[in-house]
């Protein structure tokens, strides 16, 4: 029986960055929903968590801005290096909670829509 948590976030590795005053992802959790996607890397930056700018936030801001009650899904919307920006739905969860949604789990992570419209375009 899987141990009920009450909020948790999508295993993320992150770092403030005092230069660009934003929020980088230095890596994944192995089997977190982060993970799962596929597209995150590390060096992607964190733009908005929900529709809500992430700039000139602190990674404590982000990271309570992210997590959330396990099972509820979050949208990130990350800049890749390559200067595109992805918008990925993640359900919270432990790689353990994730595992026992079996393929329902991949589904709804895999919902997924990427728009790769450079800065300034719409």
């Amino acid at each position: 029986m899987l141990e009920m948590i009450d909020r948790t976030g999508v295993g993320l590795l992150m770092q403030f960055d005092p230069t660009a005053l934003c929020v980088v992802i230095k890596g994944c959790v192995k089997g977190g929903a982060a993970d799962r996607d596929g597209r995150i890397e590390a060096s992607d930056v964190i733009v908005a968590v929900d529709g809500v700018e992430a700039r000139d936030k602190s990674i404590e801001q982000v990271r309570e801005m992210i997590i959330g009650p396990q099972g509820s899904s979050v949208t990130l919307k990350l800049k890749k290096a390559q200067g595109e920006t992805l918008e990925s739905v993640l359900v919270r969860g432990t790689p353990e909670y994730l595992d026992s949604l079996g393929g329902r789990a991949n589904q709804t992570v895999g919902e997924v829509s990427a728009s790769t419209a450079r800065e300034g375009e719409q």
